[in-house]
């Protein structure tokens, strides 16, 4: 069986980059850039790639 992330992990007024979004759902940094590709949104096209919480949270609750 394939694990899900906790979606709860994820702080909704907090920024976070793709090294710590990687720690703190315990997967790698390429897992979290494949999730950007595959629609999770970014504050910017900038480095480093910021994710807001409230965003990380609903993409992986929709991913369930």
């Amino acid at each position: 069986s394939k694990r899900r992330p906790n979606p709860r992990l994820a702080k909704i007024h907090r920024n976070y980059t793709v090294d710590e979004v990687a720690a703190l759902f315990g997967v790698h940094r390429n897992t979290v850039r494949n999730w950007v590709k595959c629609g999770l949104p970014t504050n910017d096209s900038r480095r480093p790639m910021l994710v807001l919480g409230a965003d990380l949270r609903a993409f992986l609750t929709a991913r369930e």
